[in-house]
């Protein structure tokens, strides 16, 4: 018995030294138990464009805001029309789709960026701006902007 004892018990340590290792090093690499998504438990743009949703994630280091064209006119917008920029002052360059959208459409910007810096627990408030065009039958009005912030927080 005192040998089948010590072989269970020194067993069960070493799984339990090599998945808290793994992890460790993981979330020092920036992935594993450190890799993370925040989720927006607020996020404003204006009125007429409602923002829907926002996540950020450090695996991927996707920023992903979700809208909707309530204008009242088709909205189109140009490649890099959407900029991220997180507390720290790093940015990211992205584009929203659909690139011509409908009243009332949905629509998804998305940028990328490196989130290595991101872990959980943490809360972020980024800011960011969105570049479009509203259209009517006849012509486009170009060059307009718009800008929003979220409050995040790691899930």
């Amino acid at each position: 018995m005192g040998i089948e004892y010590l072989i269970v018990y020194a067993s069960s340590f070493l799984i339990v030294a090599y998945v808290l290792s793994s992890n460790v090093v993981g979330a020092l690499m920036g992935g594993g138990a450190g890799a993370s998504t925040l989720s927006a438990s607020s996020c404003f743009i204006t009125p007429e464009l409602p923002c829907a949703s926002m996540s950020i994630s450090s695996a991927s280091g996707k920023a992903d805001v979700e809208l909707t064209d309530n204008l009242g006119t088709a909205m189109k917008f140009p490649e890099g029309s959407f900029i991220v920029e997180l507390p720290g002052g790093e940015t990211a360059t992205g584009s929203c789709t659909p690139g011509s959208a409908k009243e009332g459409s949905k629509i998804s910007c998305i940028a990328y960026f490196d989130g290595a810096g991101i872990s959980r627990g943490r809360q972020l408030e980024p800011r960011f701006s969105i570049g479009y065009s509203i259209c009517s039958a006849r012509s486009c009005q170009q060059g307009l902007n718009v800008t929003g912030s979220a409050t995040l927080y790691a899930s």
